[in-house]
């Protein structure tokens, strides 16, 4: 299991290791309403509307700079097949002891 953890801790630190921040981060457009006397601030509420440009815009940045991420990956099946290989998990021959079965894993 450790070596499981490992290696998807490894293989995300390769996708978003050196592509924390590629773009522009998006400007908040408050929005305010109250409900039942509380004050609720939404901050993007504007990304609800799919049909404002703004919106537009910032979801095909980031599908850009998600597109740049994955393939840069070059190894991502390679890595998929190793955690497989180690999440494989052999039993031996079912055993009794008194009333209970079980199964011995290695």
């Amino acid at each position: 299991m450790k070596q499981i953890l490992a290696v998807a801790f490894l293989y995300g630190a390769l996708i978003t290791g050196s592509t924390a921040q590629e773009f522009e981060p998006l400007a908040p457009r408050p929005a305010i309403d109250t409900f039942f006397g509380q004050t609720v601030e939404d901050p993007y509420r504007f990304l609800e509307d799919m049909t404002d440009p703004a919106t537009r815009e910032w979801l095909d940045a980031q599908r850009e700079a998600g597109q740049r991420v994955l393939t840069r990956c070059l190894n991502k099946v390679d890595a998929f097949t190793d955690i497989d290989k180690l999440s494989y998990v052999d039993f031996d021959l079912l055993t009794k002891d008194g009333d209970y079965y079980f199964y011995v894993a290695y």
